[in-house]
């Protein structure tokens, strides 16, 4: 027996005793059975994986004989399982023992390079205990044979339910993230002193909080038991308020009392009390009111201030209130296109707040305010947040010196120099990020921008987040090399051994890293799924190829470059069309352009790369495939190229110490002649590789031995030819 692996199961299949409902209209009591085992889901989106529709109707027979409502595609071909897969979310996928197209392990494949959250069931034909063991480590949520009826709904509806929960637990999890997140900018940037109590202890304070008690880091303040801030004279009452807070009474009135501040000064304040939480835990949020230098609360029992200074106040609060600010934020969020974030805070403050009063302190803040939107570039946004800290977003603005942001600390160094002589310091922490670049929203540059601030509070001066790509995959690093210019072009030439009238050239892919070392990114874009933004990379590479051709072709009339194409641009209806016109457009001869595609996507595309190659033979343009294996004659003899390129490892085998035959290449070679096209040996590394090569009669071969891909199409042909 066949295993689900294609190999033999050793006679390990178990004779299992066990009821087997052949058809479920077979069994009075069917009904019965799937009513039990009914989802609790409207409607469930099914992907059923079979070359022949047999088997897949038969499912879809016990979903509708069961009264389920489902949705479900049967993928004819493996092309179309990928397809369905990136266009759709789907909830469970069901695989076949008696499909000889979509084994198990090409069907966790899809599903991993999809990103796919679908469950996997897979029915075999009869049950086989290697089969069972080899379907689960392949990935598979479950494995039933096709007769278990009963078995098969609850099987479903237990996968679905367990998808769902699963996705509901993701949901929640990036809310209560969210909400950590908003809490903890909430933390660094209010104006109100704010610390989180846990057991009795402080656990976290914001800067605020522990600049006015006199402190110079938070972590002076961690674990502290809150008795020992509390005055002596005061700690009798505060005691009960910790007996309220330990018994969960989260209903506790704002409470009067003194604290010690650093230098062992009391200071009377008012404690608002609230029930929150820090990092997933529950605990006490206490709010000081009424302390020097903080607005002071309509309602605090505290001490009122004089006239001049609730007016004072009143400005700052109306001008710029959490409420008002997060408007503002939320507005910036929604900016789109290319630009420049700045998250502006004051830094280094507490020595001279210490000797300036409230009234000229909310002067100073305005005045810096009035400087720093005068300073900005009239298409700028600008949102002041909690009084000491400014969002701003300079649209069409990628600036590298950032010279507004050494201008804006110049700015607020001066202007604080100035109204406190103060000494000459560093008041300003600016971080600095791009958006609309490298998948970074407005709202995520906002994000970024603020953390890397927070980096730059102890010293002073501005930084720059640069997004990286080193550890983004697929699309994701392909829109962020692009859009960071980091993608570049190399030309590597083919030579022909016996002759060469044209001067052929392959364009290769590189992608600079972030440590500004280039790399190929041949495997990046074999990788590449069929997005249409990655269309954006053929619509590059082709008007970068004939930019560099356009310098060159009238110079040299004999010269061309095989430009690749992605699986992207095969399978869009619409990139032919724009190629033809664009090469056109071009004025470049036809002969001095040609495309090239890889092997493994021209089987996976195996319709769409035969209608490309059609439509661009009949505009007069040659194809070739690329990574041809011994095995992949058929798509050659399919798509009708006018080059083969070998794989690689047909060249490397030449001089291996065993399996070193030259006939399998000899075969390949005589098998594409016979469709026409002309063969390429690859990977030609030594000279021993050439001389092995140039034995087999084959015409062209490319490789470092000959040249290493170049930024330049500069090879002297007449040096090998």
């Amino acid at each position: 027996m066949s295993t689900a692996l294609g190999t033999n199961d050793m006679d390990l299949d178990l004779d299992l005793d066990q009821t087997i409902v052949s058809n479920p209209s077979d069994s009075p009591d069917i009904a019965d059975l799937q009513a039990n085992s009914a989802p609790a889901f409207e409607r469930i989106s099914i992907l059923l994986a079979h070359e022949e529709p047999g088997s897949a109707e038969r499912t879809k027979d016990l979903f509708k004989q069961a009264n389920w409502s489902t949705h479900c595609h049967r993928a004819s071909s493996i092309e179309d399982l990928k397809e369905s897969l990136l266009e759709q979310n789907w909830d469970l996928v069901i695989g076949y023992g008696d499909s000889s197209e979509f084994l198990p392990v090409v069907i966790n494949k899809l599903l991993g390079e999809a990103n796919s959250n679908a469950r996997s069931i897979f029915l075999d034909a009869e049950y086989s205990a290697t089969n069972a063991l080899q379907i689960v480590q392949c990935g598979f949520h479950d494995y039933l044979t096709i007769d278990e009826g009963e078995r098969f709904l609850f099987a479903v509806s237990r996968e679905v339910e367990a998808l769902h929960n699963a996705q509901h637990a993701q949901s929640s999890a990036s809310v209560l993230a969210e909400a950590e997140a908003k809490s903890q900018l909430l933390l660094s940037t209010t104006a109100d002193a704010i610390a989180y109590v846990a057991d009795g202890m402080l656990i976290d304070a914001n800067t605020v909080f522990v600049e006015t008690l006199g402190y110079s880091d938070v972590d002076d303040l961690e674990l502290m038991p809150l008795m020992d801030l509390v005055a002596e004279n005061s700690q009798g009452e505060m005691r009960k308020v910790i007996k309220l807070l330990s018994k969960g009474d989260s209903d506790i009135p704002s409470t009067d009392t003194y604290l010690q501040n650093a230098s062992g000064e009391s200071v009377q304040v008012s404690i608002d009390f609230s029930a929150a939480s820090h990092e997933g835990e529950a605990c006490t949020q206490i709010i000081l009111r009424g302390l020097h230098g903080n607005d002071i609360s309509a309602n605090s029992p505290a001490s009122a201030p004089n006239p001049s200074q609730a007016g004072a106040a009143n400005v700052t609060a109306s001008a710029s209130s959490p409420a008002v600010a997060l408007r503002d934020i939320s507005a910036l969020q929604q900016i789109g296109g290319k630009g420049m974030v700045y998250f502006v805070s004051l830094s280094n403050v507490a020595g001279f707040r210490r000797n300036i009063d409230l009234v000229n302190y909310a002067k100073l803040i305005d005045s810096i305010d009035e400087k720093l939107r005068s300073l900005l570039p009239a298409n700028a946004f600008v949102s002041c947040y909690s009084g000491e800290h400014w969002v701003i977003a300079t649209p069409d603005n990628d600036e590298v010196e950032n010279h507004l942001g050494k201008e804006i600390c110049q700015l607020i160094d001066q202007t604080i120099n100035n109204a406190s002589e103060a000494d000459n310091g560093n008041f300003a922490a600016i971080g600095i990020s791009k958006y609309g670049v490298a998948d970074m929203s407005a709202s995520d540059a906002i994000e970024k921008a603020f953390n890397v601030c927070a980096t730059q509070l102890a010293s002073g001066g501005f930084k720059l987040f640069s997004p990286r790509i080193d550890n983004a995959q697929g699309s994701a690093a392909l829109k962020s090399a692009m859009e960071l210019d980091r993608l570049k072009i190399k030309y590597q030439p083919v030579i022909g051994l016996h002759n060469q009238s044209t001067q052929w050239y392959d364009a290769f892919v590189f992608m600079r890293n972030d440590a500004g070392v280039e790399q190929d990114a041949s495997e990046l874009l074999e990788s590449l799924g069929i997005e249409k933004d990655n269309v954006a990379l053929d619509q590059w590479l082709v008007t970068q190829s004939i930019e560099a051709l356009s310098s060159l072709v009238y110079e040299n009339p004999h010269i061309s470059l095989s430009v690749p194409l992605t699986a992207s641009a095969i399978s869009d209806e619409h990139f032919v069309g724009w190629l033809m016109d664009t090469v056109q457009a071009s004025g470049l001869p036809k002969d001095s352009i040609s495309f090239n595609v890889s092997a493994e996507q021209a089987q996976n595309y195996e319709a769409k790369c035969r209608k490309l190659f059609v439509t661009l033979l009949e505009n007069g343009f040659k194809t070739t495939i690329k990574g041809v294996a011994t095995e992949q004659v058929d798509i050659v003899k399919a798509c009708k190229p006018d080059f083969v390129q070998l794989d690689a490892a047909l060249t490397e085998n030449l001089n291996a110490e065993e399996n070193n035959s030259k006939e399998g290449l000899k075969t390949i070679i005589s098998q594409s002649s016979d469709t026409g096209a002309v063969c390429i040996a690859v990977a030609v590394n030594t000279a021993a590789d050439l001389a092995q090569l140039w034995q087999t009669g084959i015409p062209y071969v490319q490789g470092s031995y000959l040249q290493a891909p170049l930024p330049a199409m500069s090879y002297e042909f007449s040096d090998i030819a």
